[in-house]
């Protein structure tokens, strides 16, 4: 069913108490998302209980550079760069570091009032939101947050979770005792500080964090990289504030794909699957984004190409969401009229000037 109007997509939201709502923003531009997210975090929250939103989207079909609430000019190389090949600059209404966007990057957002997860504050939101990832067992042993990261280390055999290498509740660095120790090699003592050097070579960022935080709800961005952007090298400086296991590593050497934590290797199918996790562990009601209002488009949306495997598993999910959950679409009239209202996510006019 096609929500028509604002009014019905906030009467929907204020009768569905204890619900998470999952938007699949596909191929929504990253600007109209940042505003609706927005929207979403100061005006429909404050009236909302035990609510709580996951907006998803795997299809950026533009490049663009969104810079936190502190980001600065400085932590672009090169501005004609941007000017050149048409990049967007953004600043998004919540705190973090400044993170290239293009169609290498799954971005998901968490968006939740306070009764929808209780006792949380600041400093445990990292951790919390990890085991919201991981409780959807599609990760494997390999996934990690460190230091507010998303991380992939490929010898994590022994444990799991925020208390291997990472942060504890209150956001200390934690170190598991079966990962360090000092010892002898030949005529060499094996220090504690070279092992904790070769450990955070071994801790790759598969995923960046940002939050806000307020009287009424939280959010929590998260762009997963799916691919490393080969142009990141050319657009990004290397942090002046950067985490203590990076150790100097250059963009390439520091990224890694998100896959290296999955055993899936389409972001479709991750999608789907991720969706199709959480209606297990939530009460959840769906809400697709289609670029147009016609009732044809609805179905032409639902509709899959067979033609390879991975294409089967769609319309597999496709079946059981049909049946099992509830399901509702929303076109860009919708988004821009959530939008019109004057938020703090903006463009940066002066560079975007082309």
């Amino acid at each position: 069913m096609l929500i028509k109007s604002v009014e019905e997509l906030l009467k929907l939201i204020n009768k569905n108490h204890h619900t998470l709502f999952i938007f699949n923003l596909e191929s929504l531009d990253i600007f109209k998302q940042l505003r609706f997210e927005e929207y979403i975090y100061r005006y429909i929250t404050p009236n909302c209980i035990n609510t709580a939103f996951l907006l998803l989207n795997h299809i950026h079909t533009s490049c663009s550079i969104i810079f936190g609430l502190s980001g600065n000019i400085k932590d672009i190389k090169d501005i004609n760069y941007c000017r050149k090949n048409r990049i967007e600059l953004i600043r998004r209404f919540t705190g973090g570091g400044t993170v290239l966007i293009d169609n290498n990057i799954i971005t998901s957002s968490i968006i939740a009032t306070h009764s929808f997860v209780p006792n949380l504050n600041p400093n445990n939101l990292n951790n919390w939101a990890f085991n919201f990832y991981k409780s959807t067992n599609l990760f494997n042993q390999y996934f990690n947050i460190l230091n507010g990261d998303f991380t992939y280390n490929p010898l994590n055999h022994h444990t799991n979770g925020p208390n291997r290498i990472g942060q504890d509740t209150n956001g200390s660095d934690t170190i598991g005792e079966d990962r360090i120790g000092t010892g002898t090699v030949g005529a060499s003592t094996v220090t504690e500080d070279t092992v904790m050097e070769n450990i955070y070579n071994l801790e790759y960022k598969i995923g960046g964090n940002a939050q806000a935080y307020n009287k009424n709800s939280f959010v929590y961005h998260t762009s997963f990289i799916w691919e490393v952007s080969p142009r990141i090298e050319e657009i990004l400086s290397i942090p002046k504030k950067i985490p203590k296991y990076r150790n100097n590593r250059q963009h390439n050497e520091f990224l890694k794909s998100i896959k290296n934590t999955l055993n899936i290797n389409n972001k479709n199918l991750f999608i789907q699957l991720l969706i199709q996790s959480l209606s297990k562990l939530y009460h959840i009601i769906l809400i697709h984004y289609s670029n147009t209002s016609t009732s044809n488009s609805i179905n032409s949306y639902n509709s899959t190409n067979t033609s390879n495997s991975s294409d089967t598993v769609t319309d597999n999910f496709n079946e059981l969401n049909m049946k099992e959950l509830e399901i509702k679409y929303i076109n860009d009239e919708i988004i821009n009229n959530c939008i019109n209202n004057k938020l703090f996510t903006n463009y940066i006019n002066f560079y975007y000037i082309y």
